[in-house]
């Protein structure tokens, strides 16, 4: 039987228990019974014939177990029910014979063993890496940054002055043709075109090559039209005069930011209205000054010059100042503009100058006067650095953390380093030296990675050495006349 065979082969063990031999009859009576079996094993499920032979032709045989949990037997017909052990008896009257079955449990055979899985598809090839993105210009070393600007002139930008310099920089500052006394020349009368150094063909250039443009400047006490000047030299201060002052003031800024819209990504509402060099006595604070003696007052002005207004005098306070930037916040505001709105002024680095222009803040704070940002001018010295490197850039980095922790932007919005004589060897390596540690700092500052407030530009006053008139071949750029990169060039995109 297979079953049977499967049992040997698996060696399973079975429990037999002797009943009378296989061929042995029973003495009782006169009547013997003789099995075919007296052991049996099966599986659950199985089934077994079991025979009865009588000496009496005709005898009746009657089966039965003694647990039918286990086996069941029907007229020697033997089926196995559940593993366990199990007597089946043969009786014939008073004669009786046995066999003992054992049931084992059933062993599944074990199944086929599954289909190997099909090989995996050979992965795609990696893409190649992409090749590092070349960095030619300034505006790429520092995109992740902030801008990187020049001041410019018009006629410069259009006549090929500046030459492939200017793929160096993504903003651009209007070196003068925004001044007040370049637009507005006769009262009334605005050339925003005007011949040569236009500010209207300045914008028309920045948007040609993707450069944004710093409004550069609406309040200054200098570069104004002689009319203005005219209105109010050697008159007493009245509050008539103060009220036209304001008037003027308002109306100015509210013409100009209104014609240039949001082609001025940033504008210098009031530039320079802090005294030149603030000493300790001036921040002082009293009834008569509460926010110190810090304010600039006809400072160095010459009576023959026509082109400038002392507006502290003429409106007999600092809040000329205030009134600039509410006008600004309120223009930017009816016309839906994005330009953001800065106070600019230079030695900002000097830590009682940094404390009045914190002291200035505090003034356009208390008067609800909206200010997004300060504008570190930076024309800086070189002998005042290499005097002593370690607190110069100390107090640099001092008044950079100090705005910003007052809750404001900084652009470094003038910068270039002078120096008197000669480019030597030696000038133009503290230049450099000078020049790296400066953008440190501005990196460490950058308005990235989520931060509040930081660093959002960095603009030099020219192109290139030679290029810009206040300062003139004094070398304090990073471009050399020649328009060939100097070391300080290397040094700062050297990070």
């Amino acid at each position: 039987m297979k079953k049977m065979n499967k049992l040997i082969a698996f060696a399973l063990p079975v429990l037999m228990v002797c009943g009378m031999a296989a061929g042995c009859f029973s003495n009782v009576g006169a009547t013997r019974i003789k099995l075919n079996e007296t052991e049996v094993s099966l599986f659950e499920g199985e089934t077994f014939q079991l025979t009865a032979t009588t000496d009496k032709e005709g005898a009746e045989v009657k089966w039965s177990s003694d647990d039918t949990s286990v086996v069941t037997v029907e007229k020697g017909l033997i089926t196995a029910v559940s593993a366990g052990e199990a007597t089946v008896t043969a009786r014939s009257g008073k004669v009786r014979t046995f066999c003992e079955i054992t049931v084992n449990e059933n062993i599944p055979d074990p199944p086929d063993p599954p289909d190997p899985p099909d090989p995996p598809d050979p992965p795609d090839p990696p893409d190649p890496p992409e090749p590092p993105v070349e960095k030619n210009f300034l505006k790429e070393y520092y995109e992740d940054y902030f801008v990187i600007g020049a001041a410019v002139q018009t006629n410069g930008l259009t006549n090929g002055k500046y030459g492939d310099l200017m793929q160096h920089y993504n903003s651009i500052t209007p070196e003068n043709n925004m001044k007040w006394k370049n637009i507005e020349k006769s009262k009334g009368v605005y050339t925003f075109d005007q011949t040569g150094d236009s500010s209207d063909k300045l914008i028309k250039w920045g948007k040609e090559n993707g450069a944004g443009v710093r409004g550069h400047c609406l309040l200054w006490y200098k570069s104004l039209p002689v009319w203005l000047h005219d209105e109010f030299d050697g008159k007493p201060n009245t509050t008539e005069l103060r009220n036209s002052a304001i008037n003027y003031i308002e109306k100015h800024v509210e013409d100009v930011m209104k014609h240039f819209g949001d082609d001025v990504y940033v504008w210098d509402v009031v530039n320079e209205a802090l005294y030149n060099s603030v000493n300790d006595k001036g921040l002082i604070t009293s009834a008569q000054y509460p926010y110190g003696n810090i304010w600039r007052t006809n400072d160095n002005m010459s009576a023959s010059s026509s082109d400038w207004v002392d507006w502290y005098k003429v409106c007999g306070s600092y809040d000329y100042i205030a009134k600039a930037f509410i006008k600004a916040g309120e223009v930017r505001k009816a016309n839906n503009l994005k330009t953001e709105l800065y106070y600019n002024d230079y030695s900002l680095n000097n830590p009682n100058k940094r404390q009045a222009c914190l002291n200035l803040i505090k003034m356009l704070r208390d008067y609800d006067a909206p200010i997004d940002g300060i504008g570190m001018q930076a024309h800086y010295k070189l002998d005042e650095y290499t005097a002593n490197k370690t607190e110069w850039i100390r107090n640099f980095e001092n008044s950079v953390k100090a705005f910003i922790d007052a809750g404001l932007d900084v652009q470094i919005t003038e910068l270039d380093i002078r120096f008197d004589g000669e480019l030597t060897a030696q000038r133009e390596a503290d230049q450099a030296e000078m020049y790296k540690k400066i953008f440190e700092v501005c990196r460490k500052y950058a308005k990235k990675n989520g931060v509040a407030h930081g660093i959002t530009g960095v603009t030099f006053w020219g192109v290139q050495d030679g290029s810009n008139g206040a300062w003139g071949t004094t070398y304090p750029l990073i471009f050399g006349t020649d328009k060939k990169p100097k070391k300080a060039y290397y040094e700062i995109i050297d990070f």
